[in-house]
């Protein structure tokens, strides 16, 4: 149920940022489901959300078929590696994984990715990450203690 109310925002956050792309920097919505999911569920079940979410958002984006599905698979793991060693409990330690898994995905998953599909970088990593990615990890993190939050008020109450 997370990950279809997750497709549903982002296919609206997809919209509210191509319309007002000139308002500035936003935080990424997928990032936090993703990261939530894989806390509070099984591997499986969470990776398989992930590939599904990511299916269906490489729909809205110009990388290759698969990316984004390979993506959040690999974010999916390394989170669920991080929570073997680490307990994210409180607020502060669900913004540093926010922003650790944001980074992870911008800065090394995502350009790997993109270089082994066209055999290039059509970017600079290092430059687009301090001009624009840092800044959204950031807004992502600080995005992510609330959504935390809802997310598990909205799974208690299911059950």
């Amino acid at each position: 149920m997370v990950f279809v109310l997750a497709l549903a925002v982002n296919f609206f956050y997809a919209a509210f940022k191509a319309r007002f792309s000139g308002l500035g920097y936003f935080p990424d919505l997928l990032i936090i489901p993703v990261v939530w999911a894989s806390l509070r569920s099984e591997t499986f079940l969470a990776a398989a959300g992930a590939f599904v979410l990511g299916f269906f958002l490489d729909g809205l984006s110009y990388a290759p078929s698969g990316v984004m599905p390979l993506d959040l698979i690999v974010l999916v793991l390394a989170v669920r590696l991080l929570s073997k060693v680490l307990e994210f409990s409180s607020p502060f330690y669900i913004m540093c994984l926010n922003f650790f898994i944001f980074s992870l995905s911008n800065l090394v998953i995502y350009p790997l990715l993109i270089y082994i599909s066209y055999g290039n970088l059509p970017f600079d990593v290092i430059s687009s990450y301090f001009s624009i990615y840092c800044v959204q990890g950031v807004l992502t993190a600080l995005a992510a203690p609330p959504a935390f939050w809802c997310l598990d008020r909205l799974t208690s109450a299911g059950d």
